[in-house]
């Protein structure tokens, strides 16, 4: 079962960041976007579908603050479904979406006119700063 939650959560996190990166691109006039004909209506449910995936990253999230789980050899300290918890999945649903942004915008931000460095400097950044943040964590857990 933990498992399937964890490949619950990459799918999530793979299609909020595709779909996130295409809505940031179409929104901010990146060129290989520019040609494509975007309505609203495909737009709106492009953000409904990053809302819902971001939503289950949350829901993914918050399920690790409960008992039975562990982030950084750490048990979680909620052990029932309340109004307490239902607000700490909204609380990381907020914290993924910003987080699904931002990264998205920063992978703009690193696309020039003549060198298109994009992903790769994301990364590398993403994995420095990590790094540098969370010293005593393992790899898996940054």
């Amino acid at each position: 079962l933990a498992c399937s939650k964890q490949a619950e959560v990459m799918e999530a996190a793979t299609s909020a960041f595709v779909q996130a990166n295409y809505l940031v691109c179409a929104l901010s006039g990146v060129e290989a976007f520019a040609d494509l004909e975007l309505n609203p209506t495909d737009l709106g449910f492009l953000a409904a579908s990053i809302c819902l995936s971001c939503g289950m990253l949350g829901l993914g999230f918050a399920s690790r603050d409960k008992s039975p789980s562990r982030v950084l050899g750490l048990p979680g300290k909620k052990t029932d479904w309340d109004l307490e918890f239902l607000l700490l999945i909204l609380v990381r649903f907020v914290e993924v979406l910003s987080r699904v942004f931002g990264i998205n915008l920063l992978h703009i931000s690193t696309r020039f006119a003549n060198f298109k460095l994009g992903g790769p400097a994301v990364v590398l950044v993403l994995a420095v700063s990590s790094r540098l943040l969370f010293r005593n964590a393992a790899a898996v857990d940054v």
